[in-house]
C-alpha cells in the first residue's frame, strides 16, 4: 500500500494554536487520520487528574519482597505497540473478576492507636478526651498517668471508653494505663503474671472487624523509669510473654506501647514477626515513646501529634491503612414542650369536657378513650423532634475551642514545636480556662439557691458523675445489635416471673361480699396529680409528668371518673400494668446474669400503686393480704393488677419485644413493696435476734464456747419456709461471721442452707457498714477514707473551676464529710487515735483545697470556714442519736435509769445505771459509750 506524504507550511502549523476561531471539519479529520490530533476532540484537563474520582482502590498484597522460587530471567525486548496492547482491560463493575494474586490483608478495618506520655493525665484529661474525639482513636496507651489508689474513678474515666489502669502505691508518679472505646470488646490478660515492681498493663481486644491476619490483639502499655534496675527483667517479661500469648491464641496481633526510654530492646526485635515502628523523636531529639508490633503491615507509619497540656513527651498517633466511616454522634427522639405549645394545648384541654371518657360504662373503655383523646393531643401539640448529640462533648467545650485544637495540630508539623503551635498550644489551654470559668459563672452558680436540684446536675456534669449508660456483654450476642440484646434481657428478666403459676382465685378463701368502698373524691385526684414528680421519667404511655401536674384540675374530672369504675368492677386498666425496664448492671463489667430491673410505669399507675419483686407467688400474696385484714372489697381490684402483666427492656434507645409475666409484681408501683412486705412478715417470726430489711436478713446467735451452735434448725425452717411460699434462697451470698476471742478457738461448726454450706468470712458488710469478727473497725475507716479520698477530687475540679469559697464548702459538706460520717454512733468509740487522725487528715486536705493560697494553719481554716473538727462533729451527732434512743421504740437497747434500779431518789437517780465493763472492748462499745455521754 502506497503512502502519502503531507507537507505543510510553517504559518499553517502555526495557525494551528487554540484561538477562537473554529477549525474546520475537513482538517480535525485529517489531523485525526494522520495521528497529529486527539481521537477525541474534548480538551486536556487542566487539573492533571487531581479531582480524578478513581473507584478501583488499590490493593496491597502480602506477598514477600524476597521471592524464594527461581525462574528464568526476563529477555529485553524493544517496546512495541503489540505489546502494549496485549493487555487486557478488567472493568471494576465486572462480577467475574477474581484476582488470582490477591490475598486481602489490609481491607478490613483495624483499631487506631494513640501513645502518649502527658506527666499526669489527672489535670489533662480534658485536653486528653479532646484528642481523642478529634483523631478518633479506639486504643489509648497512657505512660506516667501518675494515678493512684486514691485517685477518683470520675478523674481518670474518659465518656465512652473502657478505663484499665495500674499505679504505683508506694511513690507518686508512673503509671500505665488503657483506654478502649466501648464499641470494642476487651478485658484485662489475666493470662499473664506481671511482676509487681513492673509497670505493665496487658489488655486483650477483640475489634468486631479486623484483618484475617490477625484473630485478636493483646495490647501491652509500659513504662520503663530512667536508670530502672529492672531493665532486663521488664525485657525478658515482654519476650516470654509474647511467646505465651502466640501459644495460646492462634494469630494474635501484638502491640507493646509505651515510654521505654533507654531501655534495649535489640533482644525483642531478635523476633523476625516485631518491629519498632516509631522513627521520628517524640522527646527533644530522643524516640523514648516506641511502638513494637507485629501488625505493621497494616498501619501507616505513626504520625507526630503535639504534646498534651505542658508535658515534654509528643503523642504517636498509629492509623489503620483503611479508614472506617466514623459515627461520631447519635440521633435521640425527644418531646419539646415550649410556651406557645403549653398555651395551644392549654386552651384545648380547658375546653374539653371529656364526655366521651365519662359517657364510656366499662373500665377498659374509659381508660381506651382517655389515653386515645390525651395521647392524640399531646402528639399534636408537642411533635417530637430528633436531635443529634455527640456523647463525648462537654459542655463547655465549644466549637471555638475544638477549631484552636486542630489548629494547634495542624501547625505542629513534623514534630517540631513551631511557633504559632507554641500560641496555639497556650491558646487552647487559656480558652478551656476561660469556658469553664463561664460556664460555672453563668450556667450553675446563679442556681444553687432557687433550683438546687439543677446546681448539683451541673456539678455533676463538670465533675464527670453523671451516670453513664453501660453496654452489657451476653454470650453469642453482638454487643452493637442493641435490639437483640434488648430481647436477650428482656427473656432472662421474664424467665424469674414466668417460674411461677398465674393467680388461681378458685384457691383464696371467700372475702366476698364485701362492704363497698368509698367513692374517691376529685379534689383528692387533684391533691395526688399536683404531687407529681415531674423529674420521674414516663412509662409506656409516655404522659410527661409535667403535663399531668401542670393541669390537674383539668385531668382530675376524668381521671376520678375512671379511678371510681376501676374500683368498682375491681378492674385494672391495662395500660397501667405495663413497664418499661431499664437494665441497671450490678457488676463491673456488666453481665446478662448480674443485673437489675428498674421498671417504669405510667406516671398515673403511680397514683396509689409502686415497686416490689420478680418472684412473688400472687395466690400466696393474696392469702397473705387477707390474713392481714386488708380490706376484703379491694382485693379484687389487686388481683386484677398483678395478672396479665407484662413488660419490655429499653437498652441504649431500642426497645425489646413485649413478654407476659405470670407472678411478680411491677418495680416502680406503690403496691409491690405492700405485698412484699405482707408475704415475708411471718418468715422466723418466732426467733428474737433476727432483723429483717427489705429481702435481707440477718441472724445472731450468742453461745458460750462450748455449747452447741442452734442456728442449724434455725436455718432449715427458714429454708422449708421460702420453699412453702414459693420463693428461693440464694446460699451464693449467705455468710457466717464468727466472733470468738479464745486464744486457741475450736474449730466453727458448718452450717448449711439447701444441702450447701455457707462460707464463714472474715468481714461482712450490714447495710454499708463492714463488721470484721474481731469487732475492730480497720476495713470500714479504710473503706471511708478511700471513699472520701476520691470524693476530694470534686473540690480540686470545681476548684480549677472558679467556684466561690460558700459552694466549695456546700460541696464538700454535701459530698465529702457524710462518707466519713456514715453509721458514726456504731463505730467512734472504738476507733484508734490514729485512726481519728486519719479521718481527720481529710478534712484538713479539702480546707486546704478550698482556701488554696490563703490556707495558713488547721485551726484558722476552721474558723474561716466555720466548721468543727470531725471530733467534735462525731461526739455531737452520737449524743443526737442517744437523746433519740430514749425518745423512741428502742429504748430497752439502754439500762434503766438508778431510780429504777435501787428505788432511791437521788440527784443523781435521773442518769442512766452505767453497765458492768469487764473489758476495753467492752467499755468502749457504742451503748457504754452513749450511756456516759446522756449521764454526762
Amino acid at each position: 500500500m502506497a503512502s502519502s506524504v503531507f507537507r505543510y507550511s510553517m504559518d499553517f502549523m502555526r495557525s494551528l494554536k487554540p484561538s477562537h476561531a473554529t477549525t474546520c471539519p475537513q482538517l480535525k479529520q485529517l489531523l485525526r487520520d494522520n495521528g497529529i490530533l486527539r481521537g477525541s476532540s474534548r480538551p486536556r484537563g487542566k487539573k492533571a487528574g487531581r479531582n480524578c474520582l478513581r473507584k478501583i482502590e488499590t490493593v496491597v498484597g502480602r506477598r514477600n519482597d524476597l521471592i524464594t522460587f527461581h525462574r528464568p530471567p526476563l529477555l529485553s525486548s524493544p517496546v512495541s505497540r503489540a505489546n502494549l496492547t496485549s493487555i487486557k482491560t478488567v472493568s471494576n463493575h465486572q462480577p467475574s473478576c477474581t484476582p488470582a494474586v490477591h490475598q486481602p490483608s489490609c481491607t478490613t478495618a483495624v483499631p487506631t492507636f494513640l501513645l502518649t506520655n502527658p506527666r499526669s493525665l489527672v489535670n489533662k484529661i480534658d485536653e486528653f478526651q479532646a484528642v481523642l474525639t478529634s483523631n478518633n482513636v479506639d486504643i489509648a496507651a497512657v505512660s506516667e498517668s501518675w494515678f493512684m489508689p486514691s485517685t477518683p474513678h470520675e478523674q481518670q474515666s474518659v465518656e465512652g471508653y473502657t478505663l484499665y489502669s495500674k499505679c504505683r502505691t508506694d511513690r507518686r508518679g508512673g503509671g500505665v494505663a488503657v483506654y478502649v472505646h466501648d464499641s470494642i470488646p476487651s478485658r484485662v490478660l489475666t493470662e499473664i503474671t506481671v511482676p509487681e515492681q513492673l509497670e505493665c498493663l496487658w489488655v486483650y481486644v477483640r475489634p468486631h472487624r479486623l484483618t484475617r491476619q490477625f484473630s485478636s490483639i493483646a495490647l501491652c502499655a509500659l513504662y520503663s523509669p530512667p536508670q530502672s534496675p529492672h531493665e532486663e527483667e521488664l525485657v525478658e517479661h515482654i519476650i516470654s510473654a509474647a511467646d505465651q500469648l502466640r501459644t495460646s491464641f492462634q494469630n494474635i496481633g501484638l502491640a507493646f506501647l509505651g515510654d521505654f526510654n533507654h531501655l534495649n530492646i535489640h533482644s525483642i526485635l531478635l523476633d523476625r514477626e516485631l518491629s519498632q515502628v516509631v522513627q521520628s523523636c517524640t522527646r527533644g531529639n530522643a524516640t523514648l515513646d516506641l511502638i513494637v508490633t507485629n501488625m505493621k503491615t497494616c498501619y501507616k507509619p505513626p504520625k507526630i501529634l503535639p504534646p498534651i497540656g505542658l508535658s515534654d513527651h509528643c503523642c504517636v498517633l498509629w492509623q489503620a491503612q483503611v479508614k472506617l466511616k466514623q459515627n461520631t454522634c447519635t440521633k435521640k427522639l425527644i418531646r419539646p414542650i415550649r410556651e406557645p405549645n403549653l398555651s395551644h394545648f392549654g386552651r384545648w384541654i380547658t375546653t374539653h369536657t371529656w364526655e366521651e371518657v365519662l359517657a364510656a360504662t366499662t373500665t377498659e373503655e374509659k381508660a381506651d378513650t382517655f389515653y386515645s383523646t390525651l395521647t392524640s393531643a399531646i402528639a399534636e401539640y408537642f411533635p417530637t423532634k430528633t436531635v443529634k448529640q455527640h456523647h463525648c462533648d462537654k459542655p463547655w467545650i465549644t466549637p471555638r475551642i475544638k477549631h484552636l485544637i486542630q489548629q494547634r495540630q495542624r501547625t505542629f508539623t513534623n514534630g517540631s514545636c513551631t511557633a504559632m503551635s507554641k500560641f496555639y498550644r497556650n491558646k487552647v489551654q487559656k480558652e478551656i480556662r476561660k469556658a469553664k470559668n463561664k460556664f460555672y459563672t453563668i450556667d450553675i452558680e446563679g442556681r444553687r439557691k432557687d433550683n438546687p436540684r439543677a446546681w448539683h446536675n451541673g456539678l455533676k456534669s463538670i465533675c464527670n458523675m453523671n451516670r453513664k449508660a453501660s453496654r452489657i456483654y451476653a454470650p453469642g450476642i453482638d454487643q452493637n445489635d442493641h435490639a437483640a440484646l434488648a430481647n436477650a434481657i428482656n427473656a432472662k428478666f421474664a424467665s424469674v416471673s414466668q417460674s411461677l403459676p398465674p393467680l388461681d382465685l378458685s384457691s383464696l378463701p371467700s372475702f366476698l361480699p364485701a362492704q363497698p368502698l368509698p367513692v374517691i373524691q376529685e379534689w383528692e385526684v387533684y391533691s395526688h396529680l399536683r404531687a407529681t414528680n415531674t423529674y420521674k421519667s414516663p412509662g409506656p404511655d409516655n404522659v410527661p409528668a409535667f403535663l399531668l401536674k401542670e393541669f390537674a384540675c383539668e385531668l382530675s374530672t376524668p381521671l376520678c371518673d375512671l379511678l371510681n369504675t376501676s374500683l368498682k368492677e375491681g378492674t385494672v386498666p391495662r395500660q397501667w400494668k405495663e413497664a418499661n425496664v431499664v437494665p441497671l448492671p450490678k457488676s463491673s463489667p456488666p453481665n446478662i446474669d448480674e443485673l437489675r430491673p428498674i421498671s417504669l410505669t405510667p406516671m398515673l399507675s403511680k397514683l396509689y400503686l409502686s415497686k416490689a419483686f420478680d418472684k412473688v407467688d400472687h395466690t400466696i400474696a393474696i392469702r397473705s393480704l387477707l390474713d392481714l385484714g386488708v380490706r376484703p372489697a379491694v382485693i379484687p381490684w389487686i388481683c386484677s393488677f398483678i395478672t396479665d402483666r407484662r413488660q419490655r427492656v429499653m437498652y441504649q434507645g431500642e426497645l425489646s419485644d413485649w413478654l407476659y409475666l405470670s407472678c411478680g409484681v411491677a418495680q416502680g408501683t406503690l403496691l409491690g413493696p405492700v405485698i412484699f412486705m405482707a408475704l415475708i412478715d411471718g418468715a422466723l417470726r418466732e426467733v428474737a435476734d433476727r432483723w429483717k430489711f427489705v429481702d435481707d436478713m440477718n441472724i445472731a446467735q450468742t453461745r458460750l464456747v462450748r455449747q452447741p451452735c442452734t442456728l442449724q434448725p434455725t436455718l432449715d425452717n427458714l429454708t422449708t419456709w421460702v420453699s412453702d411460699h414459693k420463693m428461693t434462697l440464694n446460699p451464693k451470698k449467705c455468710f457466717v461471721l464468727r466472733v470468738c476471742f479464745m486464744k486457741a478457738p475450736p474449730p466453727p461448726q458448718p452450717l448449711m442452707i439447701s444441702e450447701q454450706p455457707l462460707k464463714c468470712v472474715s468481714h461482712v458488710k450490714v447495710l454499708g457498714l463492714t463488721v470484721q469478727n474481731d469487732l475492730k473497725w480497720n476495713i470500714q475507716v479504710s473503706n471511708m477514707l478511700t471513699s472520701a479520698n476520691r470524693r476530694l477530687y470534686i473540690l480540686r475540679r470545681l476548684k480549677r473551676f472558679g467556684v466561690s469559697l460558700a459552694d466549695l464548702k456546700s460541696v464538700y459538706m454535701s459530698y465529702v464529710r457524710p462518707a466519713l460520717e456514715y453509721a458514726v454512733p456504731v463505730w467512734h468509740s472504738s476507733i484508734t487515735k490514729d485512726q481519728a487522725a486519719k479521718l481527720e487528715r481529710i478534712q484538713k486536705r479539702a480546707c486546704k483545697i478550698i482556701l488554696g493560697i490563703h490556707y495558713t494553719d488547721y485551726a484558722s481554716a476552721l474558723s474561716t470556714l466555720d466548721l468543727s473538727t470531725l471530733a467534735d462533729r462525731r461526739i455531737s451527732i452520737c449524743a443526737t442519736f442517744a437523746e433519740s434512743l430514749l425518745r423512741s421504740e428502742f429504748r430497752d437497747w439502754l439500762p434503766p435509769s438508778r431510780q429504777h434500779v435501787t428505788g432511791r431518789s437521788t440527784r443523781s437517780s435521773e442518769k442512766l445505771d452505767m453497765p458492768l465493763c469487764r473489758t476495753d472492748r467492752y467499755k468502749n462499745s457504742p451503748i457504754p459509750y452513749l450511756v456516759n455521754l446522756l449521764n454526762k
